[in-house]
Protein backbone atom coordinates (compact mmCIF):
# COMPACT_ATOMS: atom_id res chain seq x y z
CA UNK A 1 0.00 0.00 0.00
CA UNK A 2 1.33 3.48 -1.23
CA UNK A 3 0.38 6.65 0.78
CA UNK A 4 0.31 9.59 -1.58
CA UNK A 5 0.98 12.93 0.65
CA UNK A 6 -0.89 16.36 -0.81
CA UNK A 7 -0.41 19.07 0.66
CA UNK A 8 -3.37 20.79 2.36
CA UNK A 9 -2.62 24.26 2.61
CA UNK A 10 -0.43 26.29 0.62
CA UNK A 11 0.38 29.93 2.52
CA UNK A 12 1.48 33.32 0.83
CA UNK A 13 1.85 36.35 3.05
CA UNK A 14 2.67 40.41 1.95
CA UNK A 15 3.10 43.01 3.60
CA UNK A 16 2.86 46.50 2.99
CA UNK A 17 5.13 48.96 4.48
CA UNK A 18 4.45 52.34 4.61
CA UNK A 19 7.81 55.33 4.84
CA UNK A 20 11.33 54.49 4.85
CA UNK A 21 12.46 50.77 5.17
CA UNK A 22 16.45 49.93 5.64
CA UNK A 23 16.44 46.75 7.23
CA UNK A 24 17.73 45.15 3.92
CA UNK A 25 20.20 42.70 5.86
CA UNK A 26 17.20 41.01 7.44
CA UNK A 27 15.29 40.47 3.62
CA UNK A 28 15.65 37.42 1.82
CA UNK A 29 14.28 36.18 -1.23
CA UNK A 30 13.12 32.55 -3.02
CA UNK A 31 12.69 31.58 -6.68
CA UNK A 32 12.32 28.58 -8.40
CA UNK A 33 12.46 27.67 -11.86
CA UNK A 34 12.25 24.97 -14.03
CA UNK A 35 13.24 24.37 -17.90
CA UNK A 36 13.38 21.34 -19.99
CA UNK A 37 16.44 20.30 -21.70
CA UNK A 38 16.28 18.17 -25.14
CA UNK A 39 19.29 16.10 -25.82
CA UNK A 40 18.72 15.43 -29.53
CA UNK A 41 22.03 13.80 -30.29
CA UNK A 42 24.53 11.27 -28.82
CA UNK A 43 27.08 14.38 -28.64
CA UNK A 44 24.69 16.33 -26.47
CA UNK A 45 24.42 13.33 -23.64
CA UNK A 46 28.52 13.34 -23.96
CA UNK A 47 28.27 17.02 -23.69
CA UNK A 48 25.81 16.79 -20.31
CA UNK A 49 28.00 13.26 -18.38
CA UNK A 50 31.03 15.76 -19.01
CA UNK A 51 29.72 18.04 -16.74
CA UNK A 52 31.03 18.62 -13.03
CA UNK A 53 27.25 19.39 -11.46
CA UNK A 54 25.58 17.02 -13.41
CA UNK A 55 24.71 13.55 -11.29
CA UNK A 56 21.82 11.60 -12.27
CA UNK A 57 20.01 9.50 -9.17
CA UNK A 58 20.61 6.21 -8.89
CA UNK A 59 18.31 4.15 -10.23
CA UNK A 60 17.21 6.08 -13.08
CA UNK A 61 17.62 4.63 -16.36
CA UNK A 62 20.29 5.29 -18.77
CA UNK A 63 20.26 8.63 -20.37
CA UNK A 64 20.56 8.56 -23.98
CA UNK A 65 19.84 11.00 -27.30
CA UNK A 66 16.55 11.90 -27.79
CA UNK A 67 15.59 11.91 -24.13
CA UNK A 68 13.98 15.09 -22.22
CA UNK A 69 15.02 15.85 -19.02
CA UNK A 70 13.21 18.61 -16.70
CA UNK A 71 16.00 21.01 -14.68
CA UNK A 72 14.73 22.38 -11.70
CA UNK A 73 16.71 24.91 -9.88
CA UNK A 74 16.00 26.86 -6.30
CA UNK A 75 17.87 30.28 -5.74
CA UNK A 76 17.76 32.02 -2.21
CA UNK A 77 19.21 35.59 -2.07
CA UNK A 78 19.90 37.71 0.88
CA UNK A 79 19.95 41.52 0.33
CA UNK A 80 22.61 44.01 1.43
CA UNK A 81 20.56 46.91 0.09
CA UNK A 82 17.33 47.88 -2.42
CA UNK A 83 20.13 47.32 -5.54
CA UNK A 84 23.13 44.70 -4.09
CA UNK A 85 22.78 41.61 -2.58
CA UNK A 86 24.99 40.22 0.31
CA UNK A 87 24.62 36.34 -0.67
CA UNK A 88 23.01 34.05 -3.55
CA UNK A 89 22.55 30.57 -3.09
CA UNK A 90 21.45 27.98 -5.92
Amino acid sequence: MEEAIEPLVELRSEFLIRGKFSDFVSTFSTEKASSLLSLETPSDVRNLQAMGWFEALPGVAVISAGDSLEIVTSTFKRFASPTHLSSVQH
